[in-house]
C-alpha cells in the first residue's frame, strides 16, 4: 500500500485568511465601481444634461433664431435652473442663476416662489450680504 503525503488528496484545503480577505476586497470594489457608475448617470440626469441637449436641439430647428443670432451658433455652459421645493407647510420654485469666472462657479442669485402666495424670496442675490 502505498504512503499519502500529507496534504496530497483526501480533504480539500482550506482558503487562507489573506486569500478571503483579497477576494472580499475585490467584491467590495466592484460593488463601488457600480455604485459610482450609477451614481454619476444619476447625477448628470439630474443636472439636466437631457434638457440642455434637447434646448439646444429645438433652438437649432428654429429658423428664426438663426435668422436673429446668426450661424454658427455658439452654446455657453448652463447657468440657470429651477427646480421643485417642497415643505410641510407647502411648495415652491427654486431658480438659481451663476456663473463660471476662472473655471469656478459662482451663484449670481438664488431665489424661492411660494406657489401658493407667488412671494418671490431672495436667497442669494445683489442686495444680500456677501460671505466673506
Amino acid at each position: 500500500m502505498a504512503e499519502q503525503k500529507p496534504g496530497s488528496g483526501g480533504a480539500p484545503q482550506k482558503k487562507s485568511g489573506a486569500s478571503r480577505w483579497l477576494t472580499a476586497g475585490c467584491l467590495v470594489m466592484a460593488l463601488l465601481l457600480v455604485v459610482c457608475v450609477v451614481g454619476f448617470i444619476i447625477v448628470a440626469k439630474g443636472l439636466g444634461v437631457g434638457f440642455y441637449r434637447d434646448a439646444i436641439t429645438a433652438m437649432q430647428k428654429q429658423t428664426v433664431v438663426v435668422d436673429k443670432l446668426g450661424e454658427p451658433l455658439q452654446y455657453g455652459s448652463i447657468s440657470s435652473m429651477t427646480f421643485p421645493v417642497t415643505g410641510p407647510k407647502g411648495s415652491g420654485v427654486v431658480t438659481v442663476i451663476g456663473s463660471k469666472i476662472d473655471n469656478e462657479w459662482r451663484i449670481e442669485s438664488l431665489t424661492v416662489t411660494v406657489d401658493k402666495t407667488k412671494e418671490v424670496i431672495t436667497v442669494i442675490g445683489p442686495d444680500t450680504p456677501k460671505k466673506r
